[in-house]
């Protein structure tokens, strides 16, 4: 499941590792019904739940269920029919080490942009976190989206095999910003994908290198 997706979810995830604090409380009288697999828009689980508040078929309309995710206990509504689930699958995914709340939470609205059916928007806040990336590292603000892209190039913030994301991303942006023409759902993904994997070559994969230990000579010292 996770198909046309309709509406925003209605409580972002938490900055950081984008864990979801479970809600409190039980939902009264769901019904069992066969397990429905899908991804939650609110927490990003994958789940199966087998209860549900259930709209059964009639000469009307088909069915249409609501289920409450086992693990944040929000409810998503799956329109089996139509392919529609709302809240709708995130795409992508958490990057941890992000230590900027600025960075983490764009790359969130990013994910919950798409998510709502918002490839536009989706493709203007990704422009926007180049804009975050650069100041992070030194850029000064108030400056073009062209002279943020050239300085995480030049100061090797980005490598060489990357520069090419970096200015597909910034064109993309300013083409959504300056042009009539819209971005599509997958322009949007694929933009969403390219600052996914930034975002981890910058902040995640770091951190999976083991930081050398500095040899301690005999006096106690740390040897340079």
């Amino acid at each position: 499941m996770g198909g046309t997706i309709y509406s925003p979810p209605l409580i972002p995830l938490g900055v950081g590792s984008g864990f979801m604090d479970p809600l409190m409380g039980n939902w009264q009288n769901l019904e069992s019904v066969s397990a429905e697999r899908y991804t939650c828009g609110h927490c990003g689980a994958e789940v199966g739940p087998d209860k549900a508040y259930l709209k059964p078929a009639t000469a009307g309309g088909p069915s249409a269920n609501i289920f409450i995710c086992p693990s944040c206990r929000r409810p998503t509504f799956i329109y089996e029919s139509e392919d529609v689930q709302v809240p709708g699958r995130l795409v992508g995914r958490t990057i941890s080490g992000i230590t900027e709340p600025d960075v983490d939470a764009l790359y969130s609205e990013a994910r919950r942009c798409l998510a709502s059916g918002a490839p536009s928007a989706t493709v203007l806040v990704c422009r926007k976190l180049l804009m975050h990336l650069a100041v992070r590292e030194g850029a000064d603000q108030n400056k073009s989206f062209k002279h943020y892209a050239e300085y995480l190039a030049e100061n090797s913030i980005v490598t060489k095999a990357m520069v090419g994301m970096v200015d597909h991303i910034k064109d993309q942006g300013n083409a959504e910003n300056h042009e009539l023409e819209v971005r599509s759902p997958e322009d949007a993904k694929t933009i969403l994908k390219l600052v996914e994997f930034l975002l981890a070559s910058i902040y995640e994969l770091p951190g999976m290198v083991p930081q050398p230990e500095l040899p301690i000579d005999e006096s106690g010292d740390i040897d340079d």
